[in-house]
């Protein structure tokens, strides 16, 4: 199982915090309304009173500011590329992605804007390319932040902890691994970044296999004063990871239960910890404890579809060994319908759900979900395996050696491995000496 990774999206948290927002519009809407004010005084009033709005949770209204302040004759630079950029976000709230992108590259180009809008502005925009996939596109965003003379450390961080996710999900390590580090390095960097930096290092580290390193990084974020509570979680849930992937689950079980009961975690990374300890003590042979890790897991208000779909998958499989054919079926048939689950839970679903109607003799529906699982997802072995005893199971003898052919040329070890024996299995009851021969040449002997 994979890492749960941090990206940090700038554009959470754009708006100022106000003591007082009601008692802020209220001064900023004097202001605009005295006609005496200077044009400087009125831009500057637009844009505060904008953010106060948008604090309120009026974006049409501070979009409106925004629009105001842009378009005021003389406005000085400074307000208009705030304005700008503070406008690309409240587009970014309501889906409107090409005014949003079309705002900020307005307040990148703006003649003479101030270094720290700019940042804000390619901050955001990266934020957007990564959101589409265009990788590249998003560091070339942070990378020009990085370049900006006189950019404050809070911008530079940013970009940099950006930049870092972004060469993560290029597999670019040891890049990665230099814009956290260069972050971590930095004196005053906020501790947001900071925590965000040691998370994500830690992260490549793991993947890389240096585990130690790895281990290093997430205590710091553990123990980092005023780390964000999300950041804690997520160390633990990775250091966690990490701790079992180097054989140590004693203190991974420790780590995933502090998250479990840690106030304020965020709901992806309970699931996560209950996935993963369930997955402890299903190997560690604790029925129970992993049956109620998984049910948890699948109750949990909010938890991510990915998690849920697992937690279904492992129930059932453990729901099956323990003789409960209508539960385990009952999982899987929960897994398959859950909406926008991912390709390969619904995949493994539909092949153990198939493999369960095989033992039941169930041939047709065997069929049905297997190949099923196959279009779903051509990669899963067992989907591909499984096909080709599944015709067999009904009768198409050719369109069974022509699955078992294709098995054989993706996974010829596992084929052999587990394709062999369930052929040899159905020869002592459904499966004739003459019709398995021939098969089994395909799988080899």
């Amino acid at each position: 199982m994979s890492h749960s990774k941090s990206k940090h999206d700038q554009r959470k948290a754009p708006i100022e915090q106000f003591a007082d927002a009601e008692e802020m519009i209220s001064e900023y809407t004097e202001t605009i309304e005295n006609s005496n004010v200077s044009v400087e005084e009125l831009a500057a009033a637009l844009v505060n009173r904008g953010l106060a709005l948008g604090e309120k949770g009026d974006i049409a209204g501070a979009q409106a500011d925004f629009t105001a302040a842009i378009e005021l004759p003389k406005a000085p630079t400074a307000e208009i590329a705030k304005a700008l950029v503070f406008r690309g976000i409240v587009w970014g709230e309501r889906d409107e992605t090409e005014k949003e992108m079309a705002d900020y590259s307005q307040a990148i180009e703006l003649p003479d804007a101030p270094v720290d809008a700019v940042a804000h502005a390619l901050n955001n925009r990266g934020s957007v390319w990564g959101e589409r996939g265009e990788t590249d596109k998003a560091i070339a965003d942070y990378s020009k932040v990085a370049s900006l003379p006189g950019v404050s450390i809070e911008r530079l961080a940013r970009a940099l902890v950006n930049r870092g996710v972004a060469f993560g999900e290029k597999e670019e390590t040891d890049k990665a691994i230099a814009d956290f580090s260069r972050v971590i390095d930095m004196t005053d960097a906020p501790v947001e970044e900071l925590a965000l930096a040691f998370v994500n290092r830690g992260t490549e580290r793991s993947g890389a296999g240096q585990w130690k390193a790895a281990i290093a990084d997430y205590t710091n974020v553990i123990d980092l004063d005023g780390a964000p509570i999300e950041e804690v979680a997520r160390a633990f849930v990775n250091r966690g990871m990490t701790w079992n992937e180097a054989g140590d689950a004693e203190k991974a079980l420790e780590d995933f239960s502090v998250v479990i009961e840690l106030s304020g975690s965020p709901v992806e990374e309970t699931a996560l910890a209950l996935v993963h300890r369930g997955s402890i003590w299903s190997e560690a042979g604790d029925a129970e404890a992993a049956l109620a890790d998984y049910s948890q897991a699948i109750e949990l208000d909010g938890a991510p579809v990915e998690e849920v779909a697992t937690a279904l998958i492992e129930r059932g499989l453990i729901w099956g060994e323990q003789g409960e054919s209508k539960k385990e079926m009952a999982d899987y048939s929960q897994a398959i319908e859950l909406p926008d689950a991912p390709a390969e839970g619904i995949a493994l679903a539909l092949a153990n759900r198939g493999w369960n109607h095989y033992e039941n003799n169930r041939f047709d529906e065997f069929l049905k979900d297997t190949h099923a699982a196959f279009e779903k997802m051509p990669t899963l072995d067992t989907a591909a395996i499984n096909l080709g005893l599944a015709f067999l199971a009904c009768g198409r003898d050719a369109e069974a050696a022509d699955a078992y052919r294709n098995a054989v040329e993706q996974f010829p070890t596992e084929t052999k491995a587990n394709g062999l024996p369930d052929l040899k299995a159905a020869k002592k009851s459904w499966l004739s000496e003459d019709r398995a021969r021939a098969i089994m040449e395909i799988v080899g002997r």
